[in-house]
């Protein structure tokens, strides 16, 4: 209800301004997701490559590689870090949805109350 109190530009501008955000957010949420991906990959090369030779053939290193606690670790922040991202990007989706909903109709409630 104060929302609908505001001056139209200034409306405007806040939902510019929130979508702005929730798109900033989404794009240091896939950051920091990739980076972790990236991280996870060259964790399980590295204790790939530990396990090699107890385990006799790269199908065991690798094996013993993804059962690793410290993989185990990694991969955990990496999912946690993907799942924010996901979050994040979904509502900038929202955000953008409803800025470009809102967009199309200010011009319309700008002529009524030219009409007044």
């Amino acid at each position: 209800m104060a929302s609908e109190l505001m001056p139209l530009e200034e409306r405007y501008e806040r939902a510019l301004q929130s979508l702005g955000e929730k798109l900033s957010e989404a794009a240091e949420a896939r950051g920091e997701s990739e980076r972790l991906e990236a991280r996870l990959k060259q964790r399980k090369a590295i204790l790939t490559l530990k396990h090699k030779k107890e385990a006799g053939s790269a199908a065991m290193a690798e094996t013993m590689a993804l059962a690793d606690r410290e993989y185990e670790l990694a991969l955990s922040e990496y999912e946690t870090a993907r799942i924010k991202y996901l979050l994040a990007d979904a509502e900038a989706d929202k955000a953008k949805l409803s800025f470009e909903e809102w967009r199309p109709a200010s011009p319309n409630k700008r002529a009524e109350m030219n009409l007044r």
